[in-house]
């Protein structure tokens, strides 16, 4: 089983691409989409890790 620290790591890597990610959206509703994914995986991501 994967250690519950490295998945933290994991989405932690995870939004910072998306975070850059976000910064070249042309199209409103798609950054807002991508905003919103963004946000809920740093949430997971803070959880975790201080779960840990």
């Amino acid at each position: 089983m994967i250690d519950q620290q490295v998945v933290a790591q994991i989405l932690g890597f995870l939004s910072f691409a998306l975070g850059i990610y976000t910064f070249y959206q042309k199209d409103d509703k798609k950054l807002k989409i991508i905003m919103v994914v963004f946000s809920l995986n740093h949430m997971i991501h803070f959880r975790l890790y201080r779960l840990h």
